[in-house]
C-alpha cells in the first residue's frame, strides 16, 4: 500500500515550468508592475518589464479599456519602437480556455516579461503584427510649447417641438 508520504507527494502540485516564473496573471499584479515601471524614469531598474500584455476582450471594466493602454504607453515611452510593450486582446473563449489551463476561475489579463524563455517566437509574431500603444496626450504633455485653449462653438437651431400623441 501507499504510505502517508507517498500520498502527500501525489497531492502536491508539480513545480511550475521555468517560463511561468516570467508570466504575471491578473489585473492587480500587472497594474502594480506597470506602475513601478512608469515611476522609474532614468533609473536603472531590477523591476520586471513586459514585452506583451494580453487582455481578454468582452465585458471588462473601464480600467481595461482606458487604464491599461495609458499605463503601457507610459511604462514603455522611453524605449525604442521594437522594444515597446505590446497590448494584445484575446477573445472570451480564449480566456475561458486559459482559465481552465491555469486552474483559475477567470483570467482577464496575462503579461509576459521581456526576458521570458520560451516566448521568443510569440514575441516575434506579436512584434510584427501589433503596433505599440501610442498616447498622443502623453507626447503633448512632455512638450514645453505653450498650447492655448481652443474652444470650438457651433451655431445650430433646434427644430420644432414634436407634438405628443393625444390619449383617448
Amino acid at each position: 500500500g501507499a504510505s502517508l508520504g507517498d500520498t502527500a507527494m501525489m497531492l502536491d502540485p508539480p513545480p511550475k515550468p521555468e517560463p511561468f516564473s516570467c508570466v504575471d496573471v491578473g489585473f492587480n499584479c500587472i497594474t502594480r508592475t506597470l506602475q513601478a515601471q512608469s515611476g522609474e524614469k532614468n533609473k536603472p531598474t531590477d523591476q520586471r518589464r513586459y514585452s506583451m500584455v494580453f487582455v481578454s476582450r468582452g465585458n471588462q471594466t473601464a480600467a481595461f479599456n482606458t487604464l491599461f493602454p495609458q499605463m503601457i504607453a507610459t511604462s514603455s515611452q522611453d524605449l525604442m519602437p521594437d522594444n515597446k510593450t505590446r497590448l494584445v486582446g484575446f477573445s472570451k473563449p480564449c480566456s475561458d480556455k486559459l482559465s481552465s489551463s491555469l486552474g483559475l476561475a477567470r483570467v482577464s489579463s496575462v503579461a509576459i516579461a521581456v526576458d521570458a524563455p520560451g516566448f521568443e517566437a510569440l514575441w516575434e509574431l506579436v512584434k510584427e503584427t501589433v503596433k505599440p500603444v501610442q498616447s498622443n496626450w502623453l507626447s503633448e504633455a512632455e512638450s514645453t510649447e505653450y498650447l492655448p485653449t481652443q474652444i470650438k462653438s457651433i451655431e445650430t437651431t433646434v427644430g420644432p417641438k414634436k407634438a405628443k400623441p393625444q390619449q383617448k
